[in-house]
């Protein structure tokens, strides 16, 4: 089964790859079937918790704290980046760190991906 650290990176994963959908104003029919696919294959593998965490991921929903950190990420707001990445620290033992690590990642691996595509 998926650990709990997993099932947050995860979410920030989804959320990362959702919210690049929205900022393109596309509608990318291979994304939404991978995180509709993902969400599938997680399914029975964790706690009922975490599995409707990653179902509502993949459709670009996430609890409050983490929503207002995309948000600073891709639109402009009037919420502080800095402070969203220590409200989202606070949530759970591990699970905004573990959540913020996806968010990194798939963004880290989105950046390499267009700087090879410039090349």
């Amino acid at each position: 089964g998926l650990t709990p650290s997993t099932d947050d990176f995860l979410a920030g994963v989804m959320i990362t790859l959702y919210y690049q959908l929205v900022m393109n104003q596309e509608k990318d029919q291979e994304v939404l079937n991978f995180l509709t696919q993902l969400n599938a294959q997680c399914q029975g593998r964790t706690t009922k918790v975490s599995e409707e965490m990653i179902k509502h991921a993949s459709k670009g929903k996430v609890s409050e704290c983490y929503r207002h950190l995309i948000r600073s990420i891709y639109f402009e707001t009037n919420t502080e980046f800095e402070e969203s990445i220590r409200h989202v620290l606070k949530h759970g033992a591990s699970s905004g760190s573990d959540f913020l690590l996806g968010v990194y990642s798939m963004n880290r691996m989105r950046l390499n991906n267009a700087k090879r595509r410039q090349s």
